[in-house]
């Protein structure tokens, strides 16, 4: 991916950078003038997010498009994701650009706290299985062990009884 003179390499891709038969210009569009979304335009969002890894770049994408599409009604042509930044060109049906901009930080900061849950199961789910069972038995010994190493000692430390042995003749 090209960002000015510098190439960029994008953890996750969706959808393929549109080409148009003419060349094109970006203009960046001041906040005070977003009100509605036109019909048919063509819009470049650049997302600053904290850092991603592969996996969550893939899945804020797919969340990304859904979203936008059942929310909004808008199409995601083109969605490239970098370590710290999310890259999206969409095409919009009339909407409304207060919206978008509110919605946009909460579903990443949702994605966020599901993707760190799912960080967390695959940490878990990647722990074999001897581990657990050590894990447990460690666990039942230092709830149950002085117990048991009282039941052993009040054992050992019975006196014991004498047997006498008569001989019958």
């Amino acid at each position: 991916m090209q960002v000015g003179e510098l190439e960029v390499q994008p953890l996750a891709v969706l959808g393929a950078p549109p080409q148009p038969r003419v060349p094109i210009r970006f203009e960046k569009v001041p906040l005070h003038e977003l009100k509605v979304g036109r019909k048919g335009a063509v819009y470049l969002i650049k997302l600053d997010v904290s850092e991603l890894t592969k996996e969550k770049a893939a899945k804020a994408l797919e969340e990304l498009k859904k979203g936008l599409e059942e929310r909004f009604g808008i199409r995601l042509l083109y969605g490239a994701t970098t370590k710290n930044e999310v890259w999206l060109v969409i095409r919009g049906s009339p909407f409304s650009w207060l919206a978008l901009l509110a919605w946009l930080p909460f579903i990443l900061g949702l994605l966020g706290i599901v993707l760190f849950g799912v960080s967390v199961w695959q940490a878990i789910a990647s722990i074999p299985p001897w581990v657990w069972a050590t894990l447990i038995i460690g666990g039942a010994l230092l709830i149950f062990g002085p117990a048991i190493g009282e039941w052993v000692l009040e054992l050992a430390e019975r006196p014991r009884r004498k047997v006498h042995i008569w001989e019958v003749r």
